[in-house]
């Protein structure tokens, strides 16, 4: 092939792709920069489909059942111009698309706002929630990860696909989640921090569940109880049902309460894009502790629509005074305890639907030893959500039964066998 026929081929690809029927791929990349973009939006306009760019900047969608010659693609990132990108579906095998986001640059010249404390932005889009985000129950489809490390080896490793009931914002009713398939990393590490003290405890906690079970003429299974890993693999960080929790909107964090603008100052720092808008950005920090907690971040909100399109938030936990005699006699120093999360919402018809978000816990532990040197450990706990189809429904579309218990693993309550295939959308989405 010639470099002229060479490069007509690539300028051609890069505008308008032809596919297979089942599948997108692709990565992201910084136009100037060439470094790839984590977690971008790629969504399917004029539909409720969409997904986002791993932590390595590929992406997969699935474009099954869509009736379609033609779809269009829109790439959206905080900080970045939208863009868009037709794709003919036509072709029998997949092509990779490579997309290269501009960085949004806006002045202050170019925004016309009401001169308005930050406060009073932040009131007004709360004000309109019932008429920005879904005033329907919904079910959402998409995929859920979370990690335990120690000291960056792997202790806990568990993803799962999903189907999510959630109620309408502002109604308190608990979301609903289905396992569909989950699965889990095998090549783990063992736990090391104040090992044998903590298997002691184990031990002796198992032996009393033993006793109290036979006494009761229970059946005890040895095999369900072998260690403190083995309960690791087995239990669940939080899983699905911390959605709720994290969605600062739906759960209404602090710093978006008007009770609680006292307690934070907040500035308008500047203007930036996002899903083809323009986005006021709000930095707030707190000035003291509320809870135990003191944390800044930052609000991205769309001002044409009184609407929170974002948030990222970071802070520090404190230990109450309360714990610290309690810890101390367990030999426990907690050095630091940090925390950061960023929440992503989609428009869809004009509601706002949350479309990911990422959670992170970071603590340094010191096991105090009294003739020896005391022992440090790091621990990371890191949670992600993303949600590849939305469509309303008044009721959970699945049983009572298939509801997940926040106790048990994912993989434990998969209501299908596994299955590779259905996972060929979301392998960019692991951290590996």
């Amino acid at each position: 092939m010639t470099k002229l026929r060479y490069s007509i081929t690539l300028l051609f690809v890069f505008f308008t792709i032809s596919v297979s029927a089942q599948e997108v791929q692709g990565i992201v990349y910084d136009a100037e920069s060439n470094e790839v973009i984590p977690y971008v939006n790629v969504v399917i306009d004029n539909t409720s489909r969409g997904t986002v760019s791993g932590p390595n900047g590929t992406f997969s969608l699935s474009i099954q059942g869509l009736d379609l010659n033609e779809i269009k693609l829109s790439f959206s990132s905080i900080g970045y111009q939208t863009h868009q990108q037709s794709i003919r579906l036509e072709s029998e095998s997949t092509e990779a698309i490579e997309v290269y986001l501009k960085a949004s640059e806006i002045t202050l010249d170019e925004v016309v706002v009401t001169p308005l404390a930050p406060e009073e932005y932040i009131k007004r889009a709360i004000d309109q929630v019932s008429e920005n985000y879904p005033d329907s129950a919904f079910v959402c489809k998409g995929y859920f990860n979370e990690y335990l490390k120690e000291n960056k080896v792997y202790l806990k490793f568990s993803e799962g696909l999903m189907e999510m009931w959630h109620p309408p914002y502002g109604d308190t009713t608990a979301t609903k989640v289905r396992i569909l398939n989950a699965r889990a990393k095998r090549d783990l590490g063992q736990l090391t921090f104040m090992r044998k003290k903590l298997d002691k405890m184990y031990d002796k906690e198992v032996k009393k569940e033993k006793e109290k079970a036979l006494k009761g003429g229970e059946e005890w299974d040895n095999e369900e109880h072998q260690s403190i890993d083995q309960e690791l693999l087995e239990s669940s960080l939080g899983g699905p049902n911390v959605v709720t929790f994290i969605d600062p909107i739906y759960n209404m964090d602090e710093y978006l309460q008007e009770k609680h603008f006292k307690d934070f100052n907040y500035e308008i720092s500047r203007f930036t894009e996002y899903q083809g808008q323009k986005v006021m950005v709000i930095s707030f920090k707190s000035k003291r502790k509320i809870d135990h907690i003191k944390g800044h971040g930052e609000i991205y909100l769309d001002i044409d629509k009184d609407v929170i399109v974002a948030v990222k938030a970071k802070g520090k936990f404190y230990v109450p005074t309360l714990a610290k005699p309690v810890l101390f006699v367990m030999g426990v120093k907690v050095k630091s305890a940090v925390f950061q999360k960023e929440v992503h919402y989609r428009n869809i018809n004009g509601n706002f639907y949350l479309s990911d978000f990422e959670t992170y816990i970071e603590l340094d532990l010191i096991n105090l030893k009294m003739f020896s040197k005391n022992v440090p450990a790091k621990f990371e706990i890191e949670q992600h959500y993303f949600v590849s189809n939305i469509e309303k429904k008044a009721k959970p579309p699945f049983p009572k039964s298939q509801w997940m218990d926040i106790e048990k693993s994912m993989e434990s309550q998969a209501v299908f066998p596994y299955n590779e295939e259905m996972w060929e959308e979301y392998q960019s989405l692991r951290p590996w």
